[in-house]
């Protein structure tokens, strides 16, 4: 008799099995996917604290062979307080006069970065803005716009500096500069002296916001200047999630979350706005003997 043979057939996956393991793996996907993300900017984000720290101390090691003095912190400023016309801040901006959109600024024209203080021109922007244009009104601004190129450096933006307007960072407006007697009407400031006592608690660099068209301006001129009335001059950057980064004068480098950000940095000051506040901040006016008294603690 012959045998009959056969054969063992391994079913298939039925279309309810197939449909389950897709949902597994999108369920899966979406937890791990944002935490991925979420790595990955933290990584953005000390990248952003590094910069902060090598520019800080750069800024130290230009005021420690200049008498202590900073450099130059915002050109139309200076300018327009006397100060030569081929001056360069420390951003190294052409920016010429107010109420015209800022400058495209080349960092290695600046004096930390032609003074060898700050050795790499990527130090200047926070990884998550590159090849961000900064906002200005309704208009983008920077070295990504032709008509800046045309304007600025002939069509050529020079090799190495990033896009936008190649600078992240704002020094905060009370270690820039003071009012003095004669001309030019602005001294810059020595840091040690106007931060002296308190250099921990006054802010010195900040991750400035780039701003969104027709809403906030984010001029990133490398000045930061507080609330005054009746508008947000310049806010933080809201970036490195739900908060953003800064310095300190005596060095330290830290993250601070939107809501502390916004109680510090956007409240009105007590002379400017219906709100009095202490903003803690500001330079030391007792050891420095000009500005603000009123906001020292």
């Amino acid at each position: 008799m012959r045998k009959q043979s056969y054969v063992s057939r391994r079913p298939g996956f039925t279309l309810i099995e197939l449909l389950v393991v897709i949902a597994i793996v999108a369920i899966l996907a979406a937890i791990l996917f944002p935490v991925f993300i979420q790595a990955k900017e933290r990584g953005r984000q000390a990248v952003c604290c590094s910069n902060l720290k090598q520019l800080t101390q750069a800024f130290f090691n230009y005021c420690d062979d200049n008498n202590g003095y900073m450099p130059g912190c915002q050109r139309r400023q200076l300018i327009a307080a006397g100060w030569p016309s081929n001056v360069r801040d420390w951003t190294g901006s052409r920016w010429v006069a107010y109420g015209t959109p800022p400058a495209p600024c080349d960092v290695r024209e600046g004096p930390l970065f032609k003074g060898g203080y700050a050795r790499s021109v990527g130090i200047f922007n926070c990884p998550s803005d590159a090849d961000m244009p900064a906002i200005y009104g309704n208009t983008k601004i920077g070295f990504s716009e032709k008509a800046s190129l045309d304007t600025y450096f002939g069509g050529v933006r020079p090799s190495g500096v990033p896009n936008g307007l190649g600078i992240t960072y704002s020094l905060n407006e009370d270690v820039c500069h003071k009012s003095k007697s004669g001309t030019p009407t602005l001294t810059t400031i020595k840091l040690a002296l106007a931060t002296a006592g308190r250099a921990a608690q006054v802010m010195f660099l900040l991750h400035e916001y780039r701003g969104k068209l027709g809403v906030c301006s984010g001029q990133n001129d490398g000045w930061f200047q507080w609330w005054s009335a009746g508008s947000s001059v310049d806010m933080s950057g809201k970036i490195h999630w739900d908060g953003s980064t800064c310095s300190y004068a005596d060095g330290h480098v830290k993250w601070i979350s939107n809501k502390e950000m916004t109680k510090i940095v956007e409240t009105p000051h007590a002379s400017h706005g219906s709100a009095p506040c202490r903003i803690p901040w500001h330079r030391n006016s007792y050891f420095y003997g000009t500005a603000n008294p009123a906001y020292n603690e």
